[in-house]
């Protein structure tokens, strides 16, 4: 729960739903002849599940860490708590206080440390960005490559270069090349900018193989959680020199 809250670590948000389904579990087997501990448990399952099943349907892209589902438990807890257990006033304050302010300071924490500090994962995707942003030209649209990076690009991509969120489903399926060509339009230059493992999302290489056909790459790196490569679309005449070669046994 401290990666949790202090890193932002998917692994970490996912079993700290885990711990306190289990919190609840037992809250509920001490409490099971007043009912309250197994209404308390049934409301965690079906609570997660029905936050889970609002935000995919919201969002093109779903993930635990976004929604961070432990928020469910832990106020059903506070409301079981503090229904019996606690009968003095003063003392189901403190409790709730405490309770309130240790979710409301870590969940800060997460949301920070995820999006903003270096030291973590994902914070390379501000450099990476800013590095787009200060080697950006007249004329540059940024293609990122799948929704999972929605978050991200809400936080750090530079606003006044143009940008696109590619549809996967679009690019998979027949037509292509005619989306691509709607998505590109006039740009001189392409930044695709590929978030996570391509099998996820263009498994075939369309993107790149449709931008490779039409200009040249100009940069390549990768950073953390992808790659970003820079597609100059201009006419480029190129001067063709014969050149004497040879290789050995290895080239």
């Amino acid at each position: 729960i401290l990666r949790f809250w202090f890193l932002g670590y998917t692994e970490a948000g996912l079993s700290s739903v885990f711990l306190l389904g289990l919190a609840l579990a037992a809250f509920g087997w001490r409490r099971i002849r007043q009912e309250a501990g197994g209404v308390a448990l049934a409301l965690w399952i079906a609570l997660t599940f029905a936050l889970v099943i609002v935000w995919g349907g919201l969002l093109d892209y779903f993930d635990p860490r976004f929604a961070i589902a432990a928020i469910v438990p832990l106020f059903v807890l506070i409301a079981v708590e503090t229904a019996g257990a606690w009968r003095e006033h003063y003392a189901r304050g403190i409790v709730n206080a405490i309770l309130l302010g240790a979710l409301i300071i870590g969940m800060a924490l997460s949301a920070l440390n995820w999006y903003r500090q270096p030291a973590t994962a994902k914070g390379e995707y501000a450099a990476v960005m800013a590095r787009i942003a200060a080697s950006a030209q007249p004329g540059d649209r940024i293609l990122f490559s799948n929704p999972g990076q929605i978050a991200l690009i809400f936080v750090h991509a530079p606003k006044d270069i143009r940008q696109t969120l590619l549809d996967v489903e679009r690019v998979n399926r027949p037509g292509t090349e005619a989306y691509l060509d709607e998505v590109v339009g006039d740009a001189a230059r392409v930044w695709l900018v590929e978030y996570g493992e391509p099998s996820g999302f263009d498994a075939m290489r369309l993107v790149p193989n449709y931008l490779s056909g039409r200009g040249l790459r100009a940069l390549e790196f990768d950073y953390d959680s992808g790659k970003v490569t820079l597609f100059d679309l201009r006419r480029v005449y190129a001067e063709w020199q014969p050149v004497d070669a040879r290789f050995g046994d290895a080239i």
